[in-house]
């Protein structure tokens, strides 16, 4: 059974998370962080145009807007919010950073 792209991007922020917090010391973000598993996000998301800034930018703009919401899953909102910004960029032929940021 073949894994939904939410499931697989959910998997991965899981994954990332759990790296990020045991590095104590790291003198980065989880953004910043996540980026070292950038050839794993795209294999996520099927998208093998993403670039760092990009996943970046998803991620930290995902994080501002889960601030806003009551607590509940970390990981699960915020595989819903970079599929949906890889959605939505998808559609937009070479604006895929520009339309996530208009979200």
């Amino acid at each position: 059974m073949s894994l939904s792209v939410h499931q697989r991007i959910r998997i991965l922020i899981e994954q990332t998370n759990d790296a990020f917090a045991c590095y104590d010391a790291v003198n980065a973000d989880y953004a910043e962080f996540a980026t070292l598993a950038l050839s794993d996000f795209k294999d996520a998301l099927e998208n093998p145009h993403l670039t760092r800034g990009q996943l970046t930018g998803m991620l930290r703009r995902g994080m501002v807007k889960h601030q806003d919401k009551t607590p509940g899953s970390w990981s699960a909102f915020m595989a819903a919010h970079i599929a949906r910004a890889a959605n939505i960029g998808a559609v937009v032929d070479g604006g895929f950073y520009r339309s996530v940021q208009d979200e």
